[in-house]
């Protein structure tokens, strides 16, 4: 965990809810029982098979699994079904995406903080 300060947290853009980092976890929603894999950008990929998921993710897979309230579902989108460990490598999609403001295209706004004197 990195620790930054209020005048450099102030810098970032509101960019909305933070979303689960590609390739770590697995979600579902509470409604649905669908196991979902993580891309960019909050794209959610059906695992179709516990199988596959093991495959994956290893036998302990669904240690990985955590449940989204319904009510944070929208801030992802479905994308592809994953129907075979080819279509979808969880080391590459972290990679991919090495940190939350590369996920969520925040960027820091180009301003000079003027610190007080007093």
């Amino acid at each position: 965990m990195e620790e930054v300060s209020d005048e450099e947290l102030s810098q970032y853009d509101f960019a909305g809810n933070i979303q689960y980092r590609p390739g770590v976890y697995l979600v579902k929603i509470q409604t649905d029982p669908k196991v979902y894999a993580v891309s960019n950008n909050g794209v959610l990929n059906w695992i179709k098979t516990e199988s596959l998921a093991a495959r994956l993710y290893g036998e302990k897979w669904n240690l990985l699994v955590d449940d989204i309230p319904d009510s944070f579902f929208v801030n992802y989108s479905i994308g592809d079904q994953i129907n075979d460990e080819n279509e979808y490598d969880p080391d590459d999609e972290e990679e991919q995406t090495p940190s939350l403001d590369y996920n969520l295209g925040i960027k820091k706004q180009n301003k000079i903080i003027k610190k007080e004197v007093k």
